[in-house]
């Protein structure tokens, strides 16, 4: 049916404990919000997209003066392709030999992903745990490519040693 009359409740915080200090704290806090509407249930509207888009708004970088080298206009420095598998994190593994990606299943659907990194060739890729300790070489790839199954809302951090592709 028709909504005609609408609220949203908000409990933001709660500090009214018995403990040994103070209960209040001085000062602003700042609250955001991010609504919108949709068809169906929260997996046919791809809500954890919506909230992951909301909550991290891409980050501009200003680069100085001009750089070498030839890039496209556009480009990407990885993908999925998969619209339930969100690349949380790329970042220098541990042990700085390699890169650590994160991959989250949003959707409960599970299956394989393939990550894409079209400016680096990958030489190994391996699962690891989230402490990147004890990586088993199992892992599918190809020079810009690895394929990676994960199961329902399950996670994976993936190690590989690449070198980079001008």
């Amino acid at each position: 049916g028709e909504i005609d009359k609408g609220h949203i409740y908000s409990f933001i915080a709660y500090n009214n404990f018995r403990t040994n200090f103070i209960n209040v704290r001085a000062g602003d806090v700042l609250s955001r919000y991010a609504l919108t509407s949709h068809e169906g249930d929260w997996q046919t509207a791809n809500a954890s997209a919506f909230g992951w888009s909301a909550a991290n708004p891409p980050v501009p970088v200003w680069m100085n003066g001009a750089k070498s080298g030839a890039m496209p206009t556009t480009d990407s420095f990885a993908s999925v392709d998969a619209d339930n598998v969100q690349l949380t994190t790329i970042k220098p593994s541990e042990d700085d030999t390699g890169l650590a990606l994160r991959l989250v299943e949003t959707l409960g659907l599970g299956g394989t992903v393939t990550v894409t990194l079209p400016h680096l060739t990958i030489h190994t890729a391996s699962l690891t745990d989230a402490v990147e300790l004890n990586p088993v070489p199992i892992l599918d790839f190809d020079a810009h490519n690895v394929t990676v199954d994960l199961v329902p809302f399950g996670s994976a951090t993936v190690y590989i040693r690449h070198k980079y592709q001008k």
